[in-house]
Order: structure tokens, then sequence, then C-alpha cells
């Protein structure tokens, strides 16, 4: 018998990668949505649709709507797509972990692998530290660290989700800057220095303390092209000793699961300034280079973990399609014809966020989604 997975937030591409690469191992893969349309529903990888309240909006619907969906008996492992998923799972995990599997470790780990400063700690302790911070609890606070540090400076959330909202990191290049943008982000803050490197990802799945797949990438082009989201990024071979220090990182944070650390090339080498302890955009490229994490995580999960560990080839490509478009158009807008040109030039062998010739309907579904929003909005 197939063995069934549940998965949540299929709207999003980080949780598309998931269903395809779940699919592609040979699981059934039900998808949760909380938007129409879903790109996930349209998907090939998914054979049952479901449609429950987003999480953010209302985690005790979602988590009800979950229990319902699981006490079925149909599903083997959970698998939560985006933060406020993976938050509400793990606080209401005694209402779903007596029918099914669920892919997080115990909910005080959770806390802490969402918490910025504890994993800038971690991250110091394991020898990738990262550039210059400091976690500030008023205005007053955050202007003398930012001058501490030196302009510009990057303000992070402390948790990326609070009370159901998402808050984003933000750039200030003066202090006019930091007056203006301290408010929104609640209270607390984290300063850190702005390094101009390229961005790396080291991304993989670790269970039961051991590091079981590894994939090392490098951002080519962002979106937004300041500190956005990885747009198009290439898969390179591990630095050195990024193995080992990432495995003493998890350690130390307790995480079990998928995750992806982020790196920057900065002025005293790789720096880490983000984890993401869930499925993350670009996951797709792991995928395609031959690290399919999220049927390792579930593999792991019902006990039929890998003997060794399994690592991404390098020289695979991936891209992200509407920013792609975007940066393309920024580059012509800027007279730069030959960034444009370089942008759009098609690369065999690539890797999309949403397209795939076997399974081309989630593009539309995303393009009709991204059309809808901007109508609203207008």
């Amino acid at each position: 018998m197939t063995d069934r997975v549940l998965v949540t937030d299929v709207e999003e591409r980080a949780v598309l990668a998931v269903c395809r690469g779940l699919r592609e191992a040979g699981y059934a893969v039900g998808g949760v949505a909380g938007t129409r349309p879903a790109a996930g529903h349209w998907s090939r990888s998914v054979s049952k649709r479901y449609h429950l309240p987003n999480p953010r909006a209302d985690a005790d619907a979602f988590v009800a709507g979950l229990a319902a969906i699981v006490s079925r008996g149909e599903y083997a492992a959970l698998v939560p797509g985006v933060d406020a998923a993976t938050l509400a799972v793990s606080e209401h995990r005694e209402q779903l972990e007596q029918h099914v599997r669920i892919a997080l470790p115990p909910h005080e780990i959770v806390m802490r692998c969402l918490d910025k400063p504890a994993f800038l700690e971690a991250a110091t302790l394991a020898g990738i530290a990262p550039p210059p911070s400091e976690t500030c609890a008023t205005l007053d606070e955050a202007l003398a660290a930012a001058a501490r540090i030196g302009y510009p400076v990057v303000l992070k959330p402390t948790q990326s989700l609070r009370a159901g909202h998402m808050h984003t990191t933000q750039y200030a290049d003066d202090e006019r800057a930091v007056r203006d943008l301290f408010p929104s982000f609640g209270g607390t803050v984290t300063l850190q220095r702005c390094e101009t490197g390229h961005v790396c990802s080291i991304s993989g799945v670790v269970f039961g303390g051991e590091l079981l797949a590894l994939c090392a990438s490098r951002d080519e082009r962002m979106w937004p092209p300041r500190g956005g989201f990885t747009s198009a990024s290439v898969t390179m071979p591990p630095p050195s000793g990024i193995a080992e220090k990432t495995e003493a990182l998890l350690r130390d944070l307790g995480w079990q699961g998928m995750f992806q650390l982020e790196l920057v090339e900065g002025r005293d080498g790789l720096a880490s300034i983000d984890f993401n302890p869930r499925p993350y955009g670009s996951l797709a490229l792991a995928i395609a280079a031959g690290a399919n994490l999220p049927a390792i995580l579930v593999d792991a999960l019902l006990g039929r973990a890998p003997t060794a560990r399994i690592v991404a080839r390098p020289g695979v490509r991936y891209r992200w399609e509407e920013t792609e478009v975007l940066n393309a158009l920024v580059a012509l807008r800027d007279g730069r014809v030959g960034d444009a040109a370089r942008v759009a030039k098609p690369r065999r062998g690539t890797t999309h966020a949403f397209f795939r010739a076997s399974d081309p309907a989630p593009l539309a579904a995303r393009v009709i989604g991204v059309l809808r929003s901007r109508l609203l909005r207008r």
C-alpha cells in the first residue's frame, strides 16, 4: 500500500516543491490550501485536495480541520508548510499526533528555532557567526546600536511571525530610516551590519541527530534585488567544513527536519544571516540536484532513513519565474540591456519554481492568483 502524506499551504512555491518531491518518491499526497487557486491543487503531484482557513488568520480552525482529516487514518505523515502552519501544528499537536506522525521536533525546540537571537547565538558557537548584530527593545537602543555597527544596517524581526502577521527584513541607510522603520517591528528588533556579498544557502534534512542530506547553493539574483528572496541560484560543492559547522548549529538548536541556513559572503568570510526550519522557497533546486529533501524527511519519519548522507550535485540551476521577469524589466528600465538579456536567456536543465513541462498547470494557477491579487489591490 502506498503511504499517504498530508502537506499544508500548497499554494506556496516551497510547498509545491514538497508535493512534487514526495510524488516522485512514490508517496500519495494530500494538499491543504487556504487560498484559491492554489498552485499545488492544480498539480498532478496532489491526489486529494482540501481547503482550510489560513493558519495566519485562524489557527484554531486550521488545526481543527487538519484533525478532522487525519482522524480518518488515511495519512502516515503530516508536513507543515509555512511558519504559521508550523507554529499552529506544533502548539496543538495533541489533537493530531494520535492519528499521524508529525515532521516536527518538540514545541520548545520549534519556538527556539523561530527565535532570531537564539539562532544568532547558536551560529556563533558553531563557528559561523553572523555579521555584527544587536537585539534592541527601544528606539534609543536601536539608534545607538546602528551607530556602533555602522550604516547601512539591516533590521530584522526577532520572530518572523508575530500575532499572525509576517514581519520582513528592512534596510536602513541612515538614522532617519531607523526611526521610521522601528515601530513596525512591534517593540523588539535585531540590527545587523549590511553585507554586500553573495548569499549562499546550506539546506538539508537532520533526523535523529544525523545530517541525512545536504545541498549547497549560491544566489545569482534576488527579488527585490536588495536582500530579497532567491530569484535565481545554482548548486555548488559544499564549502570546506560547512557540513560539520551546520551539524554543530543543528545540535545546539535541537532542530529535527528540513531546514535552510542562509549565509552571506561577508568581509570576514561566510556569515550566518537566517535560519528557516521548514520548507524554503528554492527547495525545488535541491530536489532537481538529487537531494529530495521532503522524501528523505518522510522516509526517516517512517523508519526508512538513508544509510549514507545524500549530497546535491553541483551545477544545477533554479529560477523563480515571476521575479526573473521583474529583474529583467528593472534592468531594461535602468538601461542595462546586457543584464536584461542575461536574465532572459534560457538555460538548458534549469528547474523552475512553478513551471514543469510534465506538470504545467501550477504556473497557470500562480499567474491567475497574482493577477487577481493585483486587481484587488487596485
